[in-house]
């Protein structure tokens, strides 16, 4: 069980990692339009190319996580991604984060603890 919790645990940080990149890539290509100068400057932002590591390391893990564990186990921890979506946007973005999101971010915890607690 503990090495399900770490995949997932490991997972999820990817993928939100991959979020974080592609938010910073979006914000540092301007307005969207359709130019070519628009995804060229796009295709050259060195975090797009970390977003696509993110996501395709995050896969990857998934893929591995799905051939050996229960989907009805596995996917509902999956659910650290919200925690660390909530932690990323305080962190990386300076975003405000409400008593209900920590409220939120605790009750997701607890589930994810039950969740595995009660696994095989």
């Amino acid at each position: 069980m503990l090495k399900l919790v770490l995949l997932s645990f490991f997972h999820c940080l990817t993928l939100c990692a991959g979020q974080v990149f592609l938010k910073i890539s979006l914000s540092k290509t301007g307005p969207f339009r359709f130019s070519w100068g628009y995804f060229k400057d796009f295709l050259t932002c060195w975090q797009w190319a970390a977003c696509g590591a993110s996501f395709l390391t995050a896969c990857i893990l998934w893929m591995y996580i799905l051939k050996r564990y229960e989907f009805s186990l596995a996917y509902p921890i999956t659910s650290m991604t919200f925690v660390f979506s909530i932690l990323a946007g305080f962190l990386v973005f300076g975003e405000a984060v409400s008593v209900n999101k920590w409220v939120g971010v605790g009750l997701i915890t607890l589930g994810i603890i039950v969740i595995a607690a009660g696994g095989k």
